[in-house]
């Protein structure tokens, strides 16, 4: 225990070096007999002199790491059952930090060994649950509570089965620990309130607090099991004693006396509210004859707004709400279950005009706090407000169910919100709240726009009234005039062409509105607007250069990040929309985003530039005009230090691609920078496809001065990842070998000998993939079609190596598979490639024992080539979809800086007959040769190939 100890006090270190020689000392002692036992004794050490607390909890969690790691392996069945009995044992921690990681501690050893080999394991913590003192009995719920969690993970069908058994009786134990604490709570404040109370009593208060919160925890998780307990009385009937408890437990918190114990109390009745929200979302079948009197308790605490003010009180409200949210759209419930006609004959069209009357008048209104923080800090406001977060706050979540009930009810609904919008506009604010319930009223307009769009007529109702209401310039009306622009983007898919003009003009005229908060809400609204299913951006035009100045001012300002990010969002979809009438502003947008690149800045702002950048980009035909400047975005977005760059990194690879897809000559800049492609290929395998575009440009753009630098560190890369890599990732980093041999000269081509020797033996290897093997045939046509004297030679040192066992031609035993993989090409120019280059081979001295192997593929597979060549519908052949310069299906649309490398590619410039006729006609020439081989050819190849020939 002692050296354990020391250990310790190492292992807290702030020495890197002290800190990895102590964990590995440690993990040489985890195999140790004796080890385990000594954790338990400093943990058991509660009045040691020599063991602080911190290192009691300390070895709690090494202890747990020991089960977790050591225990199927190295640890005996004597060891197994110390260590049981020692948890056991500790169950009456006093410590809060340790007892809880005792519980995940046995949580982890029931998952392992309950019940094969700790049968007894649920009656002992019963046992310690019925007769233990109230500390005792709080932390064996804990246990408990871990413990459930544990075997509900569990997987296997006859482990879910055997949980499945114990559920009901531990229900039953922790249903009767649940009910004797929440009497005890009862019954102690009842006396607390009557004067009539002992101290004792309220000292156990809090004991009594956490049993009945753990039982409840415990509860719930055995409710969320494969437990149906839709036919159990006993759960039904806990569900109802929960609910006329929660009331209970609402009066006494309600009341100054209670007041000690209040935080209790409301932590009590939010714990019933998230029981009632969990189970019904994970088992809402389940709520059968307790449904309604969950419905009517969670309407009644939402109608209730007379104590709703108190912010303690705000919570449990947020989950009755959510409650009532659940049930009416919940997608379990069809119109054939009685839970669907329960919840509609609950909620009825007087329940429902109430309930909305309420959270309009009520529940969605701006507050004292929303006001104060508008004022105070409107960026914070802005980013509360885009969040939502309608599961943790009030207005929000009135907001959501509002928008639920509507769109649900709509027909019971929809005629008082009408009715509703009717008078609201006939409405003059003459004091604040007058002022914000006519902005909540607004809000209900916006969430109105898809359910209700042909009973309000928008278009009239802007121009009437709300443009009125615009050019109000009273200091409070800023409310009514973000609503009014939220209000916009809710309805942007609905306005009518003449008047789009007016709302253009409104919304752009609110963009210079002195209130951040309006203008945020306006931007929005020319976000949603540009991105409208009927947009046209001619109608735009008049305003595209104001509003894109008015945002280039606002990012000039100190924002924080998220306003940042939400403004580069806006002129995103500008520029989407827009796209031909954005390119005059090019220079201007990447300047703007200098200023507001920074090393320090968020990585999803640096990704959300560069995506927009991107975008940019492409609206232009070439990016030669700014390439010193797209420079620096790529050159610190593609760094691997960048804390928490993963995806940065993946859009600076993918703007570094389409940049030099747009330039017409590499300087010396990026020459300079290409090794640092080389080490993002080390480490990350998964941007492969687009690290191989890159490097694809630079072998056109940079062609021999690239290669004279860098082409054997390319080498060496590819033949790294060679055989390392799925098929998807094979087929990437094949594509630029193809481009190189089509560029290469003949003098430099042995540079590539690695990769060939690489692909020969993966051809060979039996458990390559069909598929991969294509593209493999396809490196070695075009090497053999480009440079056919090094590929013979290459051939041959293969043959007369040593590790060619077999000592056959290795061309020989290449052919048949060759030959063979020429119907598994999908690709039409593909296969076209591979006939041409195996043709090719007639002429080859040497070949005579395969020439009517040979030639009988030249003339199959050639036929349907051929056909294929002379066909009226070759353009909707299925082509190569990666990269297409060499597979080009029409030349013409290949960019002018491309087209030398199909200048000499047989496979645009050569047709297979003609190809054919022209191997022949070299075979004529040497007549001994030609009559050798024409008496290998079998009379039926001969006639197919003079009739192909003619």
């Amino acid at each position: 225990m002692e050296q354990l100890l020391n250990l310790f006090g190492s292992l807290w270190s702030n020495d890197y070096a002290t800190r990895v020689q102590a964990e590995e000392k440690l993990s040489e002692w985890e195999k140790s007999p004796g080890y385990s036992a000594a954790l338990f004794d400093i943990i058991a050490a509660k009045k040691s002199e020599f063991v602080n607390e911190h290192s009691r909890l300390y070895a709690a969690i090494i202890a747990k790491h020991f089960v977790e790691t050591q225990w199927d392996h190295n640890v005996s069945e004597e060891e197994k059952v110390t260590i049981r009995n020692r948890i056991i044992s500790l169950i009456g921690e006093e410590s809060d930090r340790i007892a809880t990681q005792l519980a995940l501690l046995l949580g982890m050893l029931a998952r392992k060994e309950f019940p094969r080999k700790w049968p007894d394991l649920v009656e002992v913590l019963f046992l310690m649950i019925t007769e233990g003192s109230p500390l005792l009995r709080v932390r064996t719920l804990l246990m408990l509570k871990h413990v459930i969690a544990a075997l509900r993970s569990r997987c296997m069908l006859h482990q879910k089965r055997q949980f499945a058994e114990i559920v009901p009786s531990i229900f039953e134990v922790v249903y009767r620990i649940w009910t004797d604490s929440n009497q005890q709570i009862t019954s102690t404040i009842t006396s607390v309130f009557k004067g009539v109370s002992s101290q004792d009593q309220i000292n156990y208060l809090p004991n009594f607090f956490e049993i009945l919160y753990l039982s409840t925890k415990v509860l719930t998780g055995l409710c969320l099991t494969g437990y149906n307990w839709s036919e159990s009385q006993l759960v039904n009937y806990f569900i109802n004693t929960m609910i006329q408890s929660s009331k209970e437990l609402i009066e006494f918190a309600i009341d100054p006396k209670a007041e000690v114990v209040k935080s209790h109390l409301v932590k009590i009745i939010c714990l019933y509210g998230k029981f009632l929200i969990k189970t019904h979302q994970y088992k809402p079948l389940y709520y059968q004859d307790t449904l309604l009197p969950c419905i009517e308790y969670c309407y009644s605490e939402v109608i209730n707004t007379e104590r709703n003010h108190d912010r303690m009180f705000e919570k449990h409200v947020v989950y009755s709400m959510m409650f009532l949210k659940e049930c009416i759209e919940n997608y379990a419930y069809k119109e054939t279950t009685e839970q669907y006609r329960i919840v509609r004959r609950f909620l009825d069209q007087q329940k429902l005009q109430l309930l909305v009357q309420n959270l309009i008048g009520k529940y969605m209104l701006l507050d004292s706090v929303d006001l104060e923080k508008w004022d105070c800090d409107p960026e914070e406001f802005v980013k509360d407000e885009n969040l939502s977060l309608w599961e943790q706050r009030m207005r929000p979540m009135a907001q959501k169910l509002c928008e639920v009930i509507i769109s649900n009810f709509t027909e019971e609904i929809g005629p008082y919100i009408i009715n509703l919008m009717s008078e609201t506009i006939k409405q003059v604010p003459s004091n604040m709240d007058t002022l914000l319930l006519k902005e909540s009223c607004y809000t209900v307009m916006g969430l109105v726009s898809y359910d209700l769009k042909d009973h309000i007529n928008f278009n009239s109702w802007f121009t009437e009234q709300l443009v009125s209401e615009l050019k109000l310039t009273d200091a409070p009306l800023k409310i009514l005039h973000r609503r009014i622009a939220w209000m916009v983007s809710r309805w942007s898919n609905s306005l009518s062409t003449e008047n789009r003009g007016v709302i253009y003009s409104s919304m752009v005229s609110l963009m210079k509105h002195s209130d951040f908060t309006v203008m945020m809400a306006a931007s929005d609204a020319v976000k949603e607007l540009v991105s409208a299913s009927d947009f046209i951006p001619g109608e735009f035009s008049p305003y595209l250069e104001f509003v894109l100045s008015n945002i280039f001012d606002t990012l000039s300002q100190d924002l924080a990040n998220e306003s940042i990010i939400f403004l580069v969002q806006v002129l995103h979809k500008i520029v989407e929309s827009m796209e031909e009438n954005i390119k005059n502003y090019s220079l201007n947008f990447i300047s703007l985003f200098h200023k507001l690149w920074d090393n320090d800045s968020d990585s999803f702002l640096k990704s959300e530039i560069i995506l927009l950048l991107i975008k940019i980009i492409n609206l232009n035909d070439t990016s030669d005009a700014f390439s010193e400047a797209i420079f620096p975005f790529i050159s610190s977005s593609v760094s691997l230090n960048i804390k928490d760059g993963s995806n940065l990194l993946s859009d600076g690879l993918e703007l570094w691609s389409i940049h030099l897809s747009k330039l017409s000559a590499l300087n010396q800049q990026y020459v300079d920078f290409f090794p640092t492609l080389g080490s993002i290929l080390a480490v990350r395998y998964s941007d492969i496809p687009v690290c191989m575009k890159i490097l694809e440009h630079y072998i056109i753009l940079g062609s021999v001065s690239f290669f004279s630098i860098h082409l054997d560190t390319v080498c060496e890369n590819i033949y790294k990842l060679l055989g390392d890599l799925k098929d998807v990732g094979t087929i990437a980093i094949l594509k630029p070998v193809e481009l190189i041999l089509n560029i290469i000269d003949t003098n430099n081509v042995g540079r590539l000998e690695l990769i060939f020797t690489k692909i020969l033996s993966l051809l060979l290897d039996e458990k390559e993939s069909t598929r991969i093997k294509v593209f493999y045939f396809s490196i070695y046509s075009r090497l053999l079609l480009r440079h056919k004297p090094y590929f013979l030679s290459f051939i041959q040192r293969m043959t007369d190596s040593p590790e060619n066992h077999s000592k056959n031609n290795v061309l020989f035993l290449l052919l048949p598979m060759w030959i063979e993989k020429i119907d598994n090409m999908a690709e039409f120019k593909r296969r076209k490639l591979s006939i041409l280059a195996i043709l090719s081979l007639i002429t080859t001295e040497g070949i005579l024992p395969r020439f009517s192997e040979i030639l009988g593929v030249a003339i199959s597979r050639s036929i349907g080539v051929i056909m294929d060549e002379e066909g009226p519908n070759l353009s909707n052949r299925r082509e190569y979809k990666g990269s297409a310069i060499l597979y080009a299906q029409n030349i013409s649309d290949v960019k002018p800086i491309y087209l030398f490398l199909i200048e000499n590619d047989l496979v645009h410039n050569a047709t297979v007959k003609a190809y054919l006729a022209e191997q022949f006609n070299i075979l004529q020439k040497n007549t001994a040769l030609f009559n050798d081989l024409m008496q290998h050819i079998i009379p039926i190849e001969l006639q197919q190939l003079q009739k192909l020939l003619n």
